[in-house]
């Protein structure tokens, strides 16, 4: 009870601080990027008070808060060509190692910026330089995203992802084609008695692993005009616009990195890497009955020489399993030693409406491994177009927006899939 107070009064200073930057007439840049921070604290610290985990199977309070957006690993960052970024280092800071970060592309107040292109707002001299306030023709709508949109944006999107809080690590792509090498075999010391020949250790072998881009994922949204203009009022377009693109953008990630697009081959999925261990809990699926099943999940990733660091389910196979106390214990139920520290995640990405077998039961699939080593190539270019003419017949503004990314997982034969669970 008192852990819940003080989340609570932590929530409350959050608000506070938003009320006040909220006041403001002409909030800066860096107020709007404190609002975003203080907005994200208090969806996290909302979802630890209303979803806490009373038995422990769940994501933990420390682990939620870790995807809030204030990362912590940006001094790590050197901002070299292909570095990995781990979950707690940000686009934004590697961008700004880079040189290329806010200072790049419009130097106005965010919420101006948008509410020009959206014609909320009269066009500055700006505007009219870079061709934006024509209706037709190349200069419609065409000028570019600030740097700080499109890093920022992509820093919003990764803590929606199940991916991301179970640790996946992110590559920026200043390419759309970028080759990766990784271990296949460690090397391998042999004992040579004295004055003995050495032979040549074949080991260590590497392999490629290629990241493409190419192509881009595309949409549309349409918002009605009259909440553009009431947004803009209070200042707050710009999270109104991340808040609507981001979470659709986020469900596609996590969809893509697990089950890929069809002719895309930077983007197979999870399911399609070679060497994926595929276990089953049946030919025509099964309940789970314990926890054996997830015990073996565990044993496989570990005998592949890894440590998993997280189970990723879809809800009702989370629910599944924890119901398990209502048959397996009277009043307690606790996981085995082997996989007791290991967290689940949740999301309803991944799909309950499996066919597995011929009795046309409907299952789904469990995952899990060392999710470090599966990587989201990610294009900083993300574009946003404003349709101001298209859709003025609906009183609606369109937002066409487009993301370039590959997800690749390293050492697919570290990862477990458990499919045709039956969900009770």
């Amino acid at each position: 009870m008192a852990t819940m107070v003080k989340y609570q009064k932590q929530m409350d200073r959050c608000l506070n601080a938003m009320d006040k930057i909220g006041r403001k007439a002409h909030p800066t840049v860096e107020d709007r990027q404190t609002f975003d921070e203080l907005e994200n604290q208090v969806d996290e610290l909302r979802r630890v008070l209303d979803h806490s985990d009373p038995v422990g199977r769940g994501i933990s309070p420390a682990q939620q808060r870790k995807a809030i957006k204030s990362y912590k690993g940006d001094k790590r960052t050197t901002g070299g060509k292909y570095e990995l970024l781990a979950p707690d280092q940000s686009i934004s800071g590697w961008a700004s190692k880079r040189g290329f970060g806010a200072s790049q592309g419009s130097d106005r107040d965010l919420n101006r910026f948008w509410a020009e292109r959206m014609g909320l707002e009269k066009q500055s001299l700006e505007s009219r330089a870079l061709g934006e306030d024509t209706t037709s023709g190349f200069g419609a709508a065409q000028a570019i995203v600030p740097q700080q949109w499109a890093t920022g944006f992509v820093d919003i999107i990764r803590p929606m992802l199940v991916l991301h809080n179970a640790g996946v690590s992110t590559l920026p792509m200043e390419h759309e084609l970028l080759t990766y090498p990784q271990f296949l075999s460690d090397i391998a010391p042999a004992y040579v008695s004295e004055n003995t020949s050495m032979s040549i250790d074949q080991n260590p072998q590497f392999a490629p692993i290629v990241f493409s881009a190419r192509g881009a994922y595309t949409d549309i949204t349409l918002i009605s005009r009259e909440v553009a203009e009431d947004t803009n009022q209070s200042g707050g377009l710009p999270n109104m616009l991340t808040g609507v693109i981001g979470a659709k953008y986020a469900r596609l990630i996590d969809q893509v990195g697990f089950y890929g697009t069809a002719g895309n081959s930077g983007n197979p999925g999870l399911v399609n890497e070679t060497g994926l261990i595929v276990q089953t809990m049946g030919t025509n699926g099964a309940a789970p009955a314990d926890t054996t099943k997830p015990s073996l999940m565990a044993e496989a990733s570990r005998a592949a020489n890894a440590e998993p660091t997280a189970f990723v389910v879809n809800p009702q196979t989370y629910g599944t399993f924890a119901r398990l106390n209502a048959s397996t214990y009277a009043k307690y139920w606790d996981w085995p030693v082997d996989i007791k520290s290991i967290p689940w995640l949740y999301s309803s990405t991944l799909s309950n409406t499996e066919v597995q077998g011929s009795s046309g039961s409907v299952c789904s699939s469990a995952y899990l491994g060392p999710w470090d080593r599966m990587v989201i190539g990610m294009r900083i270019d993300l574009q946003v177009t404003v349709l101001r003419e298209r859709y003025a017949d609906f009183g609606a503004i369109g937002l066409q927006a487009y993301m370039r990314f590959s997800i690749r997982t390293t050492h697919p034969e570290t990862f477990v899939r458990l499919n045709g669970i039956l969900t009770t």
